[in-house]
């Protein structure tokens, strides 16, 4: 598996008066022999804890040598914003059809 991080095109980020949000995508490759399901899940530590983390695509189901992207967005409150935070996205893969 090979996992990349690309911004989207465009402006890095959004703001409006109430909230900063921020987009990404990953492109995940299975380099495996077996297709797989991917599950995603993302998190931040307390210095983000204000913020709302949304995957677009949380499960996928990715072919043998064959590649997928989705969607990263993050939303804080304008108010609540103190400085840049970590974001981590963890996933799990299991075999296709189990």
């Amino acid at each position: 598996v090979e996992v990349h991080v690309l911004r989207s095109r465009g402006l890095p980020y959004a703001l409006t008066e109430a909230e900063i949000r921020n987009v990404c995508n990953l492109r995940i490759q299975n380099k495996g022999a077996q297709a797989g399901v991917f599950l995603l899940t993302a998190e931040t530590d307390s210095s983000g804890a204000h913020s709302e983390i949304v995957l677009a695509t949380p499960r996928m189901e990715i072919g043998s040598l064959e590649d997928a992207t989705t969607s990263v967005i993050v939303r804080v409150p304008r108010d609540a914003y103190s400085g840049s935070f970590p974001v981590r996205v963890w996933f799990d893969v299991t075999k296709a059809g189990s």
